[in-house]
């Protein structure tokens, strides 16, 4: 059974006279959920290298796009620390999500 089908169940169970809105409602409880995960709070361990969990990003000047997210294994560059700050985010978010077999 899917996370939405059990939130669906939830509904019906536990609101009277939900009927087909059980669906929608579980649909609108899913699309509200990646809203809900806080975003990463980041570490700064020195002026170039600022870290959480599995993701750091490290900026290296003179470059185009100086500021590399390392995800694992995975690398990948982006033109401003916030951009790579919302790239890891956005992970996050998705894992947290795919753990309850929802993709985003």
């Amino acid at each position: 059974m899917s996370v939405r089908e059990k939130i669906e169940d939830i509904i019906i169970d536990n609101v009277q006279d939900a009927g087909p809105d059980a669906a929608l409602a579980a649909d609108a409880i899913i699309a509200a959920l990646p809203d809900m995960i806080e975003p990463l709070v980041w570490v700064d361990i020195a002026t170039t290298f600022k870290k959480r969990g599995e993701y750091s990003i490290t900026y290296y000047g003179g470059m185009s796009e100086p500021y590399k997210l390392l995800i694992g294994s995975q690398s990948r560059l982006y033109k401003s620390d916030e951009a790579a700050q919302q790239a890891a985010n956005d992970h996050h978010r998705a894992q947290i999500m795919a753990a309850f077999g929802v993709e985003l």
